[in-house]
C-alpha cells in the first residue's frame, strides 16, 4: 500500500549562511534567528497547515499570494504567503557589511543601466537612500518598503503596511485603513478599486525591499533604534542580487 505524502512548505536556503554569526553590521545571531529562522519557519508552517489538500499545497508563497489576493475567503493564506515571500526577498538580498559604505558598493556593483535609471529618477544614490529610509521611517507600525519597476518601466517607492504585496493594486496596503485618511489617500484607494474591477494587469516588479516589522530589529536596536537599523540595512545590501531581479526577467 502506497502512502501519498503531501508537500510541506519549508524555510528556503539563503545565498549566505548567516546562522553562526548573524549578518555582520546588521543583525546579531539571536536577531537573525528571530527575524529569519523563527519567523520564516512560523510562516511556512502556517502555510502548510492552511493549504493541506488544497490547490495551493504545492505552490510557492509568491504564487499563493497572487492567487489569494483578491479572494476574501483566502485572506489568511494571503497574509502568510505574502509575508513569507516578502521576508525571503529581504533576506536573500543581504550580505555582510564591509569597510565600504552601502552607497559606494551600489555605485560599484549596480549594472550601469539600473544605476543610471536610479540617478535619473531620484537625483543621486544619496537621495535614493534618503527617500527609501524616509519612507521606512514614515511608515506607522509594521510593514515593508519596496523599490519597484512598474509596467511603464518607471522606478517607484511603495510603502506597504503589514503583509502588503507590491504585485496587486488592492493588496499593496500602501494606505493604513486603521487611521483617518487624507483626501489624496481616499482617492488612491478608489483608484485602486477601479483598476482592480477593470482587470488591469499589475506588472510591478520589486527590486529592493526593506523589512520594517519590529521583530526585524527590536532585539538588537530596541524601541528607539529603528533609524540606526535602517542605516545599517543600507550597508548590507548585495546589489548583485538586485541586478539579477531586473535583468533576469
Amino acid at each position: 500500500m502506497f502512502r501519498c505524502l503531501r508537500r510541506l512548505h519549508t524555510v528556503p536556503r539563503l545565498n549566505q549562511n548567516f546562522s553562526p554569526e548573524g549578518v555582520k553590521g546588521l543583525m546579531s545571531p539571536a536577531q537573525f534567528d528571530l527575524a529569519w529562522t523563527q519567523q520564516q519557519g512560523y510562516l511556512t508552517s502556517k502555510l502548510s497547515l492552511a493549504t493541506a489538500e488544497t490547490e495551493f499545497e504545492g505552490r510557492t508563497p509568491f504564487a499563493m499570494a497572487i492567487s489569494a489576493a483578491k479572494d476574501p475567503l483566502l485572506q489568511d493564506t494571503f497574509f502568510h504567503a505574502s509575508m513569507a515571500h516578502n521576508n525571503h526577498l529581504f533576506f536573500e538580498q543581504l550580505t555582510n557589511s564591509t569597510s565600504e559604505s552601502g552607497i559606494l558598493k551600489a555605485e560599484k556593483e549596480l549594472k550601469p543601466e539600473l544605476y543610471q535609471k536610479i540617478i535619473s529618477t531620484f537625483g543621486s544614490m544619496e537621495d535614493f537612500k534618503k527617500d527609501m529610509i524616509s519612507a521606512a521611517n514614515n511608515l506607522e507600525g509594521n510593514g515593508w518598503i519596496f523599490l519597484v519597476e512598474d509596467v511603464n518601466k518607471n522606478l517607484l517607492i511603495i510603502s506597504s503596511n503589514n503583509a502588503g504585496t507590491p504585485y496587486n493594486f488592492t493588496q499593496n496596503q500602501s494606505t493604513d485603513m486603521n487611521i483617518p485618511l487624507a483626501s489624496n489617500e481616499i482617492l488612491n484607494v478608489e483608484k485602486n478599486k477601479q483598476r482592480a474591477k477593470s482587470n488591469e494587469k499589475d506588472w510591478t516588479l520589486p527590486l529592493l525591499v526593506i523589512n520594517v516589522w519590529q521583530h526585524a530589529y527590536l532585539l538588537d536596536y530596541g524601541i528607539v533604534g529603528k533609524e540606526q537599523y535602517l542605516q545599517n540595512v543600507w550597508d548590507c545590501i548585495d546589489w548583485k542580487v538586485i541586478n539579477r531581479r531586473i535583468f533576469s526577467v
